[in-house]
């Protein structure tokens, strides 16, 4: 239990340094949107629609996923990957040992640290695209719009809505951030660790094939320490998300969607 206490409190310390939030932070002043918690706010923008489309408590589902699960997970995660990369990385250019001869060889060793902040990264990433994924969940319902259960994915979906709401400020929000941020970055990284390679063996293996270019080993070690900063990045992110999706649907009550815009 002292050890439970102790990992939180530094959580904690690291949430408050770093800044990192979840939108269910509900004394959080510096979340509020439009001077509302994130629960409140997209609960008042989809009120119009709940009669209608409430159905099993789908929109409470979603909602609750979007403001709570996937934003807690988020935050937890990337305060690891702060965490662990205090214990310390390996750096590229320094993956040597000496032999009995007295020649340093080339030899990769994973630190601890570097372990669990891979790990974390990985999280950060999969949450991520769960949360942008509920968006799509919650915009595909709220808009009615004709796509199969199985194919309701956050590109889908804006790709769907361009064709009904193109011209809404709110819907230009979210064009940019899929293909600025979650194309671009996000769904990127993502498909290569499940898809592909875990991250730890992606560096591993970058490392052995390019261990003699000190060129590139200087822009992997770059590149692998960014994440922290980059993640955040996309965390901050999913606060104007949740305010560009709710004021799109908002939208709906003065502009209905009829059944030819479909």
């Amino acid at each position: 239990m002292e050890f439970l206490e102790a990992y939180q409190r530094k959580l904690g310390e690291i949430y408050e340094h770093e800044k990192l939030f979840c939108l269910s932070d509900y004394n959080d002043k510096s979340v509020e949107i439009d001077g509302m918690n994130p629960l409140h706010f997209l609960s008042t923008k989809t009120g119009h629609l709940r009669q209608k489309l409430n159905k099993n408590n789908i929109i409470d589902i979603l909602t609750d996923e979007i403001i709570v699960s996937t934003s807690r997970n988020i935050k937890f995660a990337l305060g690891n990957v702060y965490l662990f990369k205090e214990f310390g990385l390996n750096d590229f250019s320094r993956e040597k040992i000496e032999d009995v001869t007295g020649e340093y060889i080339p030899n990769y060793a994973e630190k601890f640290g570097e372990m669990r902040y891979m790990l974390y990264v990985s999280i950060c990433f999969e949450k991520l695209y769960n949360f942008w994924d509920r968006i799509g969940d919650l915009l595909h319902l709220c808009f009615e719009l004709d796509i199969p259960e199985n194919k309701v994915y956050f590109p889908v979906v804006i790709d769907k809505l361009s064709k009904v709401t193109s011209q809404s400020n709110n819907f230009h929000i979210l064009k940019n951030i899929l293909y600025m941020d979650y194309k671009g970055y996000l769904n990127s990284h993502r498909k290569k660790i499940v898809h592909y390679h875990q991250l730890d063996t992606y560096y591993r293996y970058e490392w052995r094939r390019h261990m003699q270019d000190q060129k590139y080993m200087d822009k992997l070690q770059q590149e692998k320490e960014s994440f922290p900063e980059d993640l955040k990045r996309q965390m901050h992110l999913t606060k104007e998300g949740v305010k560009a999706a709710g004021n799109l649907i908002e939208e709906i009550k003065i502009a209905p969607i009829t059944e030819a815009t479909k």
